[in-house]
């Protein structure tokens, strides 16, 4: 196995996931969140960032997983498995997970 992207590598840029993941299908995405959890999801299918669409896994091999929990969630949706989006990274199910561009940046409150 192989890493295709690393965001901290790749100045978190949804551009560069894009550059390097689409079209690539069997992807592992894992990630920490803002609260040091591991977390991520797998697909079978091809990112794609060509237009914004919902990408169908008839197979329900698509699924998220949490790492601390030592758990693997199946996605119930099939025709919601992963969102294919140029502004944004990899989204799995209806949003369970949602990557955006400069994920690291901490928000203001101004």
């Amino acid at each position: 196995m192989s890493i295709l992207y690393r965001a901290s590598e790749n100045a978190y840029s949804v551009l560069e996931f894009h550059k390097k993941c689409d079209n690539i299908a069997d992807t592992f995405t894992i990630l920490e969140t803002e609260y040091g959890k591991v977390i991520g999801g797998y697909t079978p299918l091809s990112w794609n960032s060509t237009k914004k669409h919902w990408a169908a896994d008839k197979s329900m091999a698509s699924f998220i997983f949490s790492v601390d929990l030592r758990e693997k969630f199946n996605l119930n949706l099939a025709q919601f498995a992963i969102a294919c989006n140029p502004d944004k990274g990899p989204i799995f199910g209806c949003c369970d997970i949602c990557i955006v561009d400069n994920s690291n940046v901490e928000k203001s409150n101004a």
